[in-house]
């Protein structure tokens, strides 16, 4: 490849979530499993930070990124899935989880973001304004998307876009309304 063509193809990754659910998730679709290219992208774009700490989980479980993608592809239930997630893998927690499994599922799952939640809870679809991050919690997070998307006519991944923009324009209204000292 020269450089023109590799200049070209990496700027499909100045919008990482469109790469992702374009590419990495007809990829998973097709072989059941994520390269560590595909892997890392989706934690840099969910929690860049995060990256070492799920590098060191993985050698610490003796996994690679496609050992542990091939098992959670062979799991029999979403529960299930995101288990092997978080217990198998020290770094991934339920809000990485949730992300990795939007992209190889995103019919299925939504991403536990706390701009979400805090608009859920704008709209008084959750009670609490903490955030939880237990599994059984996700997965009341995930029926009150699904209910809430249902009810809107959106897609999960509609709902994910709409929730997170109310937020940070939320914020960026606070941030504009504040008197300078």
């Amino acid at each position: 490849m020269n450089e023109r063509e590799d200049l070209r193809n990496s700027s499909n990754y100045y919008n990482l979530e469109a790469c992702l659910f374009d590419c990495v998730t007809k990829s998973f679709a097709r072989k059941s499993t994520l390269n560590a290219f595909d892997f890392y992208a989706i934690i840099s774009w969910k929690s860049n930070r995060s990256i070492t700490k799920v590098k060191k989980g993985l050698k610490s479980a003796e996994l690679t990124p496609r050992a542990l993608m091939s098992k959670v592809a062979e799991c029999a239930g979403d529960e299930v899935r995101m288990k092997v997630l978080v217990e198998e893998v020290a770094g991934i927690g339920v809000p990485i989880a949730s992300a990795i499994l939007t992209v190889c599922y995103p019919d299925r799952f939504t991403i536990l973001d706390y701009r979400a939640w805090e608009a859920l809870f704008h709209f008084k679809k959750v009670e609490s304004k903490s955030i939880p991050v237990d599994i059984g919690s996700y997965f009341n997070y995930l029926g009150k998307c699904r209910e809430m998307a249902r009810e809107k006519n959106m897609s999960l991944r509609e709902l994910d876009h709409a929730l997170w923009g109310w937020s940070k324009r939320n914020s960026i209204i606070n941030l504009a309304c504040r008197k300078l000292i």
